[in-house]
């Protein structure tokens, strides 16, 4: 990344440790890259979409999304923590470009594309956003793929960008910045940047002090119930280290049959929706001879924003841990186990936001400290889970864009090293957009397991009308 001296006059607002937590992740084989693949339909008029109007909708919006205006601006040494700072003048042409594609692609042609893009780092010289013009999909649509960087967004975030760049805004005009901006210079990053270091290490100490006083037995009790809540979960093809490739499916699930399922059986769609995930993986593992006896362990990412930061760039998010019932044989026993996981993860007692989001920063290790510590025992985001489910809320209304509908959001996340398959739903359209990444060394055919979600949704609607024993 070019260095860039800041003047005493630079206003500036700095990361969060858990937005730094995305750049330091990125290492050649991990991404910290996050898109969403906006398909919009031919215009009403019979004309298309070109690339110079997508380019004239975002330069008229760039004040509304401060995140497209504003570039990295490192410490020096890594002391601390990087700064937002103002960009400039963004170059719109730039950011916003036509990607290549066959005439008349398929969905495969397309998911093969954007698994490309994504590991494509972007120029942290730069805002960290992209838009890909996509042509030539089926029916004749255009393909918007937004391509942001995770430190800057998350996918309530990135979704809100959507609205803003749609021709009706919805409840927000403007993106709100996250932090307080101060005016600063390197000078005085370095100062805080060394009194941070000194005051984190001097915590360290007592903290270690602490832990080496004698403790009871509640205490020694406390320490195996932590072990156990951390065991390992099974191995799948799911959990080894990432290689530099990715795969990407995509597609959709209709909720009036999620809807139909739930109604019948008393629980909510989320739980529908991801015990049809379930049957999925389930089959995937049955055909590769992976499926273990005991469930597997998913990290299900959870929104902690309030009302008044709902439009704020940047990341909002706790998760918590919870079975993943692919060893159950019986869909309809699967969909009450599942209801049951969903149940105990939501409970605050039994979540890891709070460990994850309620760190204040000055107790997270600056940049320089966090990577001696990795030399000696890597540490990956989390890396004792199999997978990754979520559902973020879209727009609540179908949108346009240019006068032509959107007719589907498709997301496409991040993998974590040891945690290598991402399933993530925005919904949108009465539809489950969902998008499902992984590994392409160690999940190769993933559009396998998107095939077998609709198989999943068909075994559970057609179970019948009698509802499930609770």
């Amino acid at each position: 990344m070019i260095r860039r001296r800041l003047t005493r006059r630079t206003v500036a607002r700095q990361l969060t440790a858990s937005d730094a937590d995305f750049l330091s992740l990125e290492d050649g084989l991990q991404s910290g890259n996050i898109a969403l693949l906006v398909t919009v339909a031919p215009p009403p008029d019979g004309g298309t979409l070109t690339l110079e109007d997508v380019r004239a909708r975002v330069a008229a919006r760039l004040s509304d999304i401060p995140l497209f205006s504003w570039r990295l601006h490192r410490v020096p040494l890594d002391l601390d923590h990087p700064y937002w700072v103002e960009a400039g003048d963004v170059e719109v042409v730039y950011h916003v470009r036509e990607m290549q594609l066959p005439r008349q692609s398929d969905t495969e042609t397309i998911a093969v594309a954007v698994a490309r893009e994504m590991v494509r780092p972007m120029d942290r010289s730069r805002p960290l956003w992209e838009i890909h013009v996509m042509h030539g999909l089926p029916g004749g649509e255009t393909g918007l793929l937004l391509k942001l960087h995770h430190s800057g967004a998350d996918g309530e975030s990135a979704v809100e960008v959507v609205r803003l760049l749609v021709d009706t805004p919805g409840r927000a005009t403007s993106m709100a910045a996250v932090g307080t901006a101060v005016e600063s210079s390197d000078m005085r990053l370095i100062g805080r940047g060394v009194l941070r270091c000194a005051q984190y290490l001097i915590r360290r100490v007592i903290h270690l002090g602490r832990r080496l006083t004698p403790a009871g037995p509640e205490a020694g009790r406390g320490a195996r119930r932590v072990a156990e809540e951390r065991a390992d979960p099974p191995t799948t093809s799911f959990n080894h280290s990432l290689t530099a490739t990715r795969v990407f499916a995509f597609g959709r699930i209709p909720l009036v049959e999620v809807k139909r399922i739930r109604r019948r059986n008393g629980f909510s769609t989320n739980d529908v929706v991801v015990a049809i995930y379930t049957g999925a993986v389930r089959r995937w593992l049955l055909a590769h001879d992976e499926l273990p006896s005991s469930p597997l362990i998913t990290m299900l990412p959870h929104s902690t924003r309030r009302k008044e930061d709902r439009i704020a760039f940047g990341n909002r998010f706790g998760f918590s841990v919870a079975p993943f019932h692919t060893e159950e044989t019986d869909p309809v026993e699967r969909l009450r186990l599942t209801h049951d996981s969903l149940q105990t993860a939501g409970d605050p007692q039994q979540t890891l936001a709070g460990e994850h989001r309620s760190v204040p920063d000055e107790e997270r290790a600056p940049p320089i400290l966090a990577r001696a510590r990795k030399k000696v025992r890597p540490v990956a985001m989390m890396g004792r889970q199999n997978l990754i489910v979520s559902t973020v809320p879209g727009p609540p209304l179908p949108v346009q864009f240019a006068g032509a509908e959107v007719t589907g959001i498709f997301p496409c996340s991040v993998l974590f090293d040891g945690v290598g398959l991402n399933v993530t739903s925005i919904i949108y359209r009465g539809h489950a957009h969902f998008g499902m990444v992984a590994d392409e060394a160690h999940v190769p055919d993933v559009w396998r397991v998107a095939d077998w979600i609709h198989e999943s949704l068909d075994e559970l609607d057609n179970l019948g009308s009698d509802p499930i024993a609770r």
